[in-house]
């Protein structure tokens, strides 16, 4: 009776051992059959940001292309107004002479017709 016991018991443990392997076997056989879906989404998502850097490469490479030509814009501005100050200089000084010519022949503007009416006795006809 012992003896029956005992093969009723190993017999029980043996029972339980193939249940559970039986379930593991499931187990990895559900985890397989759900594996093929993460790997699509796991080669979507590389293939997503391979594609989100190349965009931003792209970029980048634009700004630098922007401000390569900010750069040679300001350069050839600031080339142009080196230029037009010295110019402007030039025009500063031509107005000043132009003041000074003014100014000059505004003082001795009727000096001469003062003079020969004056000392030399003709009457002024302005």
């Amino acid at each position: 009776e012992r003896l029956v016991a005992l093969e009723q018991d190993a017999m029980n443990r043996r029972q339980e051992a193939s249940d559970e392997v039986k379930g593991a076997i499931a187990r990895r056989e559900d985890e397989s059959n759900r594996l093929p879906p993460f790997e699509e989404r796991e080669l979507e998502m590389r293939s997503t940001h391979a594609a989100a850097l190349r965009l931003v490469e792209a970029g980048n490479a634009e700004v630098q292309r922007l401000e390569d030509d900010l750069s040679r814009y300001l350069g050839a501005r600031a080339d142009a107004e080196a230029a037009e100050h010295t110019l402007l200089e030039g025009e500063v000084r031509l107005r000043e002479q132009r003041y000074n010519l003014d100014e000059r022949d505004g003082v001795h503007y009727g000096a001469g017709s003062q003079f020969l009416a004056n000392d030399c006795r003709f009457p002024d006809s302005r």
